[in-house]
């Protein structure tokens, strides 16, 4: 099954689909861009996860380990996002709390994870695996050690 047409197997489709995670970005910067980050981005990095996960073949296939960095970013995005929920939700926040705080914390994290997908479809090539130094490494992207 090739990733895109004339392409072989490369593992790029699971970095692709996360681009659903900022789509809004164009339509609706500006008019209330807040509310609507959040759900996206997490689609995009269920998107991302559901993709990787179901590329089949040995976890050494290139395009397997591939997938897997991609699994592992989706992750990564995941847990940040729950982190910064369950910090936001059982801390007291104090009046000299700086108020773009969360937007810088939002927009670095929707600058890290364009820089990761387009990185991701742009580098990923059949036959070789791309290793996603970015992510937290939760999935092995290699077989298992006898």
């Amino acid at each position: 099954m090739d990733d895109f047409a004339g392409v072989g197997r490369s593992g790029r489709r699971a970095y692709a689909v996360g681009i659903v995670g900022v789509l809004p970005v164009p339509l609706v910067w500006g008019s209330g861009y807040g509310e609507l980050s959040l759900p996206f981005l997490v689609v995009g990095a269920v998107a991302m996860l559901v993709a990787a996960l179901t590329v089949p073949g040995p976890l050494a296939d290139p395009a397997v380990a591939t997938a897997r960095g991609a699994a592992n970013w989706a992750l990564t995005v995941l847990g940040l996002i729950g982190v910064y929920a369950v910090a936001t939700a059982a801390l007291p926040i104090p009046d000299s709390w700086p108020l773009w705080l969360p937007g810088l914390f939002w927009g670095a994290l929707h600058v890290a994870h364009v820089a990761v997908v387009v990185g991701g479809v742009a580098l990923a090539r059949p036959g070789k695996a791309l290793r996603n130094a970015v992510a937290v490494p939760f999935l092995s992207t290699s077989e298992p050690r006898a």
